[in-house]
């Protein structure tokens, strides 16, 4: 057995365990019918109007961070076509493993004629990066700033490692500027540090507003939390999902809300039912991309040439 191999396997268990893990919790442990009391009262219709349109100013400002870099390769290309690519790509990633699902807009920009692969591979790099160091920056904060760093010290050294790697990253896509080949055409699509710094803005406030989201979700069950509260918790929630491998976070990322916000001085199912609200906040964010699709195929016939 080859060591990619291996390594995947590994990756396969530690992600069935956790999963595992997590069904048991919510079989053996969760209060639902507690949890599901605590939501009586909360204003639905006004709670979903409130994370939809939330959600569009999210994708939003995340097609405008791609816009960014993609018009370095073709200026032709309209911000409009990278909205509805965005819109959905962005949306339904949530229901993959570390939303790598988000790889497919790599996959429309070379079909709708607008970037080929590489080219569109170099464009996605720097959005990665960043929203890996903005979320690993955000837990910093949190961790030396804001006091957490008692609560999760074993979380110190990691979100240093993701912030190093992210530095690191950046270095390399640097150093091939003076490649050749399919290295160059990566590297030329990738932009100028003044665009990473540009996107690097939208992409903490992209971040801001998916916290928003979340506050105001809680905020609808009466958990007075911060707003720099909820934000350190989208980055520990986010980081967990990632780390975990399961598409959506399914188990883990609810049983880090809860265990966060009981740690906070939260009931337990107050925090239950917020897990439960942030599940709700999660299947508009997937309905929104969904009622983006019919206006992503109908745009099938646009291309632009590079």
């Amino acid at each position: 057995m080859t060591k990619a191999r291996i390594q995947s396997l590994f990756a396969v268990i530690c992600a069935v365990s956790l999963f595992a893990g997590s069904v048991w919790y919510f079989v053996e442990k969760f209060q639902w019918r507690a949890a599901l009391d605590h939501l009586q009262g909360t204003e639905l219709i006004r709670l979903f109007v409130l994370v939809v349109l939330i959600q569009l100013a999210y994708l939003g400002v995340r097609a405008w961070r791609w816009w960014i870099v993609v018009r370095q390769s073709n200026p032709a290309v309209g911000f409009i076509e990278l909205y509805w690519i965005t819109a959905v790509t962005v949306s339904l990633s949530i229901l993959t493993p570390g939303q790598l699902g988000e790889t497919l807009k790599i996959e429309l920009l070379k079909r709708r004629g607008m970037l080929d692969y590489l080219q569109g591979l170099g464009t996605f790099m720097p959005e990665r990066i960043l929203d890996l160091m903005i979320v690993a920056g955000i837990g910093l904060i949190g961790l030396f700033f804001m006091g957490y760093g008692t609560v999760y010290p074993h979380l110190n050294m990691l979100v240093i490692f993701l912030l190093a790697m992210g530095g690191l990253a950046f270095f390399l896509l640097l150093r091939m500027k003076n490649k050749t080949g399919w290295l160059a055409r990566i590297r030329s699509a990738s932009g100028r540090p003044r665009n990473w710094i540009a996107m690097g803005v939208l992409t903490f406030f992209s971040w801001g507003l998916v916290a928003l989201g979340w506050q105001v979700c809680l905020r609808a069950i009466g958990i007075p939390v911060s707003f720099f509260g909820t934000l350190w918790l989208v980055s520990l929630v986010t980081l967990g999902t990632i780390l975990s491998c399961i598409p959506g976070g399914f188990g883990v990322a609810d049983i880090i809300a809860i265990e966060w916000l009981a740690g906070m001085g939260e009931s337990l199912v107050a925090s239950q039912a917020a897990a439960l609200i942030l599940r709700f906040y999660s299947l508009v964010v997937i309905l929104v991309g969904l009622l983006h699709l019919p206006g992503l195929a109908l745009r099938k016939s646009v291309k632009v040439s590079t």
